[in-house]
């Protein structure tokens, strides 16, 4: 009897992730097997789903007052982003759009200066308190 020819093999239909790609896979399929057994899913499962739906939020930024001119002013000031996004990472975004190193530009929300760690959420619920309109960040750079 003759051999058949080999198969051809297909690649594999799921890229390579990194590891939040991996992290956000895992959780999904996790909370999909859980859904289509009619179980529960575990706290960790529930924590890591929660997480990865974190909601947008809309700003802008404004350069503020006496701070040092830049001849690459920022397009587009007004943003849409994960609200978990923190501080450091507007300095690291707007020194890359300016030029400049991260560590020469401070932020402030209604006049309060806000530290790197500082994550969008935490500033329109603790320091904005303004539903009705959207968050607005002042920049310095000094």
């Amino acid at each position: 009897m003759p051999l058949a020819p080999p198969r051809p093999t297909c690649p594999s239909r799921t890229p390579p992730l990194d590891g939040f790609a991996r992290t956000l896979y895992a959780t999904v399929s996790q909370v999909a097997r859980t859904d289509s057994t009619g179980g529960q899913a575990s706290d960790t499962a529930s924590a890591e789903a929660a997480a990865t739906t974190e909601e947008e939020i809309s700003f802008s930024l404004q350069e503020l007052e006496g701070s040092r001119q830049h001849l690459s002013a920022l397009e587009k000031p007004y943003l849409r982003t994960k609200s978990l996004l923190t501080v450091g990472h507007l300095r690291k975004y707007l020194g890359k759009k300016m030029g400049m190193p991260p560590d020469d530009v401070d932020f402030y929300c209604l006049g309060q200066e806000l530290e790197s760690s500082t994550t969008l959420d935490v500033i329109a619920r603790t320091l904005w308190k303004d539903d009705g309109n959207d968050l607005v960040l002042g920049y310095f750079v000094r």
